[in-house]
């Protein structure tokens, strides 16, 4: 018989990271040792997804994604997929697909450097070097000097966060200076544009409930706040969190695979035309990793197939392969 244990890194679907693995806990070794993970990494975006797979290898499906996707596999270390493009990373080299732009989009010119993780998403990209500096490019690639990064996110429309060992910090395009996420900080979440959350050094979650165009154009911030949309959550230590790229919820992964969601957007709206989140939401399944789209949610489930749940229909039909 099997015996093994879910063990957990602190990530997110997108990160350079390793997602939690499967690992022996005793027993015979050889034929009874658990396989190796197929599934490396999960990337969920707005209305498209992409994973990694073992010998890198990679697999994208949804909406909107660019030409030359498929050219991208072989070799790859990373990936990561935004609104329009798909970057991929293997070893200290960068390789982007995007949309065309005129006369160019600088997306697909990345700069030379030693990169060990990457984020992308609405035409611009940034990256982490061995140095621990930040390198972005792409449209509006303008972002605050940050020194000694060691963790980073890329969220929706430019959004970046960053963590410098237990402090965090967040911004949009157009913000100079960074916005400080309270606590001690052990793992930054992609950044919303209603909100901003982390999980602090016990696994509790921490938000900065600012609209995102709070000091720059308030008329656009939503009549929704963060605090009584999503608040924290049910409390509890996580060990990964994920915020989706629009909306008013959240998602977090327990030690012992549970996902917990939570949050306006996710338990519906009244009068939507869809169906809410929770009552698409698989039961009795376990995850080791997942990430949150625009309208969808994706998990690798402990025994290594991808689960999709929502409203958007093409990033939630999984390629039978994979499921």
């Amino acid at each position: 018989m099997n015996r093994f244990l879910l063990v957990v890194t602190l990530g997110v679907a997108g990160c350079s990271c390793s997602p939690p693995v499967l690992v022996d806990a005793g027993g015979d070794a050889g034929a009874d040792a658990p396989e190796a993970p197929r599934i490396l990494d999960l990337v969920v975006a707005d209305v498209a997804n992409c994973v990694l797979l073992r010998g890198g290898q990679i697999e994208c499906w949804g909406r909107g994604l660019p030409d030359g996707v498929t050219e991208l596999s072989g070799g790859v270390d990373q990936v990561v997929v935004g609104t329009s493009e798909v970057c991929v990373r293997r070893g200290p080299t960068v390789e982007c697909r995007g949309a065309p732009r005129a006369p160019s989009n600088p997306l697909l010119e990345p700069p030379s450097a030693d990169f060990v993780d990457i984020g992308a998403n609405n035409d611009r990209a940034c990256g982490r070097t061995s140095a621990r500096s930040l390198l972005c490019w792409g449209i509006s690639p303008l972002d605050p000097l940050v020194p000694n990064v060691d963790e980073l996110r890329v969220g929706s429309q430019g959004g970046v966060c960053v963590r410098n060992g237990m402090s965090g910090a967040c911004w949009f395009s157009g913000e100079t200076t960074p916005r400080a996420l309270l606590g001690d900080i052990a793992h930054v979440a992609r950044p919303n544009l209603w909100g901003r959350c982390a999980l602090d050094t016990a696994g509790e979650v921490v938000c900065d409930p600012t609209c995102a165009f709070a000091t720059t154009e308030p008329s656009l911030c939503p009549s929704d706040d963060w605090t009584t949309a999503v608040g924290t959550g049910p409390g509890g230590e996580f060990v990964q969190l994920d915020l989706p790229y629009l909306g008013f919820f959240a998602c977090g992964l327990r030690a012992t695979g549970a996902l917990e969601c939570w949050g306006l957007d996710y338990e519906g709206r009244p009068g939507a035309s869809h169906p809410s989140l929770r009552e698409l939401e698989p039961a009795g399944l376990t995850f080791r990793d997942f990430g949150i789209g625009g309208g969808h949610v994706c998990g690798v489930t402990t025994d290594d197939r991808v689960v999709c749940w929502g409203w958007v229909p093409e990033p939630v039909d999984v390629p039978a392969e994979l499921r």
